[in-house]
């Protein structure tokens, strides 16, 4: 379960446990999972367990709002192996959120949780996140911190993608939700 407790920027601070608004898992693949929520939630979390489609998914990624604009940013370090590299994105349609699968097939599996934050609707969406998969030749972790350039919307909606195909049936996700 998430933290109950969250510091947010601006002095703000979310108390009391988190919510789960909802949770799935995929009875058949799908091209996405859509959650929608009242405004009221100043701060989403999200914990999955993504498994890959046959046809070689390769990240996932997160859109707020719907809005496929080129409104976010993000910045991913990448550890696999012994190796490291780093991502820097602008301007850019959605937030990577997720690991590459690095080509290890159908049915590889990732975990991932990621928190994203919009405390008022002036502010803009900032989210972190943490990942993993399950590459038999290596561990694979990701760190990415991102943000939705939004500055006059609350958060009702969060899609998480595939960049390509489907997530496979039992993908399971859940989303909590923090009040301010």
């Amino acid at each position: 379960m998430p933290v109950g407790t969250l510091s947010l920027p601006l002095g703000s601070v979310l108390t009391g446990q988190p919510e789960v608004i909802k949770s799935t898992v995929l009875a058949a693949a799908a091209a996405s999972v859509s959650f929608t929520f009242p405004p009221v939630y100043r701060a989403v979390q999200v914990e999955a367990f993504i498994k890959n489609d046959a046809n070689g998914n390769k990240r996932c990624y997160l859109r707020i709002n719907n809005d496929s604009g080129a409104n976010y940013s993000h910045q991913a370090i990448e550890a696999y192996g012994s190796g490291v590299s780093a991502i820097r994105t602008t301007a850019d349609s959605k937030i990577i959120i997720d690991t590459e699968f690095n080509g290890i097939g159908a049915n590889a599996r990732a975990s991932l949780s990621f928190l994203v934050t919009k405390t008022t609707a002036a502010s803009k969406a900032q989210m972190v996140a943490i990942s993993g998969d399950d590459d038999p030749a290596s561990i694979v972790l990701v760190l990415v911190g991102g943000q939705w350039n939004n500055t006059t919307d609350l958060m009702s909606r969060i899609d998480v993608l595939p960049s390509a195909n489907n997530f496979a049936a039992n993908t399971a996700i859940t989303l909590w939700g923090y009040r301010l």
